[in-house]
């Protein structure tokens, strides 16, 4: 690769993907918009997706609007809460779903290799005659 070339490549990977030509923006929300029934109902659906562990992270959002009952659980209603709390968990949120979406392509991912180096080691397969390992012949 020539210099130049990893010049440019090297200034793209460090500027925001909003500024490098080509890659569409997408637009934020308004941090001052209250969230439509549509966004809310979405966004129900995705807190119910997310791990025990991402749920502790809702909990420090929402936890000075929530109400605490005698089992450490917390209810709120979104619609009774500031809109730049519903913002601020619709982020939350996008995040983790994301860093979800990415653990399961990567276990996918994984899996496949494995069971391809599997299937290439074993003489019986029929990856073993793709990769040119000769079968192996029983006495």
């Amino acid at each position: 690769m020539a210099k130049a070339e990893k010049k440019r490549m090297k200034e793209a990977m460090s500027q925001p993907a909003a500024q490098i030509q080509g890659v569409p923006q997408r637009p934020r929300p308004n941090p001052d918009v209250p969230m439509t029934e549509t966004e809310r109902n979405e966004l129900i659906g995705q807190i119910n997706s997310l791990t025990p562990t991402q749920s502790e992270g809702i909990i420090k959002i929402v936890a000075e609007h929530a109400k605490q009952d005698e089992g450490q659980n917390y209810t709120f209603e979104l619609t009774q809460l500031p809109v730049i709390v519903t913002r601020n968990l619709e982020a939350y949120v996008k995040k983790c779903i994301a860093e979800n979406e990415k653990k399961r392509r990567r276990k996918e991912q994984d899996a496949r290799r494995r069971k391809q180096k599997k299937d290439s080691k074993d003489p019986k397969s029929p990856m073993s005659e793709m990769t040119g390992n000769p079968p192996v012949q029983q006495v």
